[in-house]
């Protein structure tokens, strides 16, 4: 428990429980990251391609975002 003593000294002195320092800022453990990206994902492109909006149907030719080339 040395560890935890030196690492985390106000962890086991306050009654509050505070999330580690590890954690990263921009990801809090509070909000989890949703699995559908709303609009640009802060991890970057998503690994699969995003399902385009039901207002621009697939059959008809689009204007697509820059960020989303048409698949070729």
């Amino acid at each position: 428990m040395e560890l935890l003593g030196l690492r985390f000294p106000a962890y086991e002195s306050s009654g509050q429980q505070k999330p580690p320092p590890e954690l990263p800022p921009d990801q809090p453990q509070e909000e989890p990251p949703s699995e559908e990206p709303l609009g640009i994902p802060p991890s970057g492109p998503p690994e699969t391609t995003p399902e385009p909006p039901p207002e621009l149907p697939y059959d008809e030719p689009v204007e697509m975002p820059e960020d989303n080339p048409p698949e070729v």
